[in-house]
């Protein structure tokens, strides 16, 4: 099999497993489907049985400690201080640390995927734990509405310390939006945000490597409609990709899609614009 009939058939996989309702969606199964963007082979099985093994080996240090929160600051101290969970701070821009296969043996990463660590070994473990989009970073949250950081050793975080963490990314008062729960899709869908900065080199200079990648970006951008195809503005950008990746046909289907679902956007007729340019050419 060709590498486009796998990824074709790898990218069919993983939109029927994201379509089904919120309760099915296994979230780590989904998280590791999304590194066969960029990995010929990925053992989803093998990964799935690591989560498993940390879950076991976590388990009497968690169902000791109590209830409720106190089994997720067990769970913390463990994968923290024993599996060796942490955030990259080196390297924060590495695509690695948003692929869970390579987060689970290299334990490092960012945020959002140290968060999914969390909340699936929890569910292992029957301890509910919520992924928690805070703008700029990522936090989980405990059944009794503890807020931990993974990124820094699932340090607990209280008001002060909230705060803080706002004012760090120039966010002014912490609102209560900041703290909202997300849904596996959108945590699914920020996992693939993350990637596109690194393909699309959206990062900033100082923190930019030669990592873009027009073909990694489009996977992204292509899961990303999977999850919620009701956004117009991912048919612009899957346009815009393929025009640049030489494919005018499909295009220019992406930007009339767009500017239909968006007319009034100040973009939209330039999207029609290029769409018109685009077929002429295949007419010629």
């Amino acid at each position: 099999m060709d590498r486009a009939e796998r990824l074709r058939k790898a990218r069919e996989r993983f939109a029927a497993t994201v379509r089904r309702e919120e309760h099915a969606i296994d979230l780590a199964t989904a998280t590791l489907m999304i590194a066969e963007e960029a990995y010929d082979r990925v053992d989803i099985g093998a990964s799935l049985a690591t989560l498993d093994r940390i879950a076991d080996n976590a388990r009497d240090a968690v169902w000791g400690a109590g209830h409720g929160d106190d089994q997720v600051r067990a769970l913390a101290e463990h994968l923290t201080d024993l599996e060796q969970f942490r955030g990259n701070d080196e390297d924060y821009y590495d695509p690695r640390n948003s692929y869970l296969n390579e987060v689970l043996e290299r334990r490092l990463a960012i945020p959002i995927t140290l968060a999914i660590v969390y909340i699936t070994v929890g569910r292992r473990l029957g301890v509910r734990i919520e992924g928690v989009g805070f703008p700029g970073h990522f936090l989980v949250r405990g059944p009794g509405g503890a807020l931990f950081d993974p990124f820094h050793g699932g340090q607990e975080l209280d008001a002060e310390d909230l705060q803080l963490l706002a004012s760090s990314f120039g966010l002014g008062p912490l609102r209560p939006d900041f703290l909202q729960a997300v849904t596996k899709k959108q945590l699914l869908f920020r996992v693939l945000q993350n990637l596109r900065v690194i393909y699309e080199g959206q990062q900033s200079p100082e923190n930019r490597e030669d990592r873009a990648d027009p073909t990694l970006a489009f996977g992204c951008v292509h899961r990303q409609l999977a999850l919620m195809p009701e956004l117009p503005e991912l048919y612009r950008d899957r346009g815009i990709l393929h025009y640049r990746s030489g494919r005018p046909g499909r295009a220019a289907a992406d930007l009339e899609r767009y500017a239909a679902l968006q007319p009034k956007a100040g973009d939209a007729n330039d999207a029609l614009e290029l769409a018109a340019k685009l077929k002429a050419h295949l007419l010629n």
